[in-house]
């Protein structure tokens, strides 16, 4: 079966975050060949199906937060590729997982889809003046950004480190912290890989950013109040990756940033770690995966 045609559906919003559009977005990137490429975010349920049934004989891609059963139609000659689900709902499908840290053929970082640029390399040279990003998502799902601020603003270090803050729009930090020279609030990031470069340490949750984190080997305190991140967060550390906490560990979250700052040894070891598992090239498994689809190869 030869497919012309990849419909991609996403869902972006305050409660689910945005890492399924922006997973989405550099999939289209990434793929390539004869394809005609659709783009749909945020449609409902009934929407879909109309776009799904008028477009048989095409590749379907599914990243939504959740699911349900009744937005799989069966008796199309459609193929699906349906991110962050285990269940197997149709025949024609595959499933990848890339935030699911296990040994499975479509799971985990060899599935995560980074920049394009950051297959470059970074080389730093340790320094006494840190800078520290934190971010919490897409959209700060838990209002945990501000509290993170003030909790790092109240340690002995601010005034030898620097705090960026990735925010989900303009003037989101609260007034006293703008207004504190070393605290940068940013709600756009043009080129991630010239951002990140700059940073030492950060504070994130263990979604997207997590893996990009990763990636360029920036040592991470992990902090969440979902249950599904927690549950990653405790394999990151696990498999010593960094530590993972709630916003309410003040203390535990303080000690782990001044260890990340004093200790040499501590820091190089999460680094080494990390390089071990995030640094891995998911574009040719993607190019792979969705040649042999159009071929109708078994997957």
């Amino acid at each position: 079966m030869n497919y012309k045609k990849i419909l991609f559906f996403c869902e972006k919003s305050k409660k689910k975050g945005g890492g399924h559009f922006i997973r989405v977005k550099r999939l289209m990137d990434v793929i390539n060949g004869d394809y005609k490429k659709f783009f749909y975010m945020n449609l409902s349920q009934k929407r879909i199906k109309n776009l799904v049934k008028k477009n048989d004989n095409s590749i379907i891609v599914f990243d939504f937060k959740t699911y349900k059963k009744n937005i799989f139609i069966n008796g199309l000659k459609n193929f699906y590729v349906i991110f962050d689900n285990k269940r197997k709902y149709l025949e024609n499908s595959v499933n990848i997982n890339p935030l699911e840290f296990k040994n499975k053929k479509f799971s985990g970082p060899k599935w995560f889809l980074y920049p394009q640029n950051f297959r470059k390399k970074i080389r730093k040279k340790d320094k006494k003046n840190k800078n520290l990003f934190i971010c919490q998502g897409f959209t700060d799902a838990h209002d945990n950004l501000n509290k993170l601020v003030s909790l790092i603003i109240k340690s002995t270090l601010t005034k030898k480190i620097k705090i960026f803050v990735k925010v989900p729009y303009k003037n989101y930090l609260n007034k006293i912290h703008l207004r504190n020279r070393n605290v940068i609030e940013i709600s756009k990031i043009q080129n991630l890989f010239n951002f990140l470069k700059k940073i030492d340490i950060a504070i994130t949750s263990t979604g997207n950013f997590s893996y990009e984190l990763g990636y360029l080997q920036i040592p991470c305190i992990y902090v969440s109040d979902e249950s599904k991140e927690k549950k990653r967060g405790l394999i990151y550390q696990k498999k010593r990756l960094g530590k993972i906490f709630s916003s309410r560990d003040n203390v535990k979250i303080i000690e782990e940033f001044h260890k990340l700052c004093y200790n040499k040894f501590y820091n190089q070891g999460i680094k080494n770690n990390l390089k071990k598992y995030f640094n891995q090239n998911s574009v040719k498994n993607y190019l792979t995966l969705f040649d042999r689809i159009s071929r109708n190869e078994k997957i």
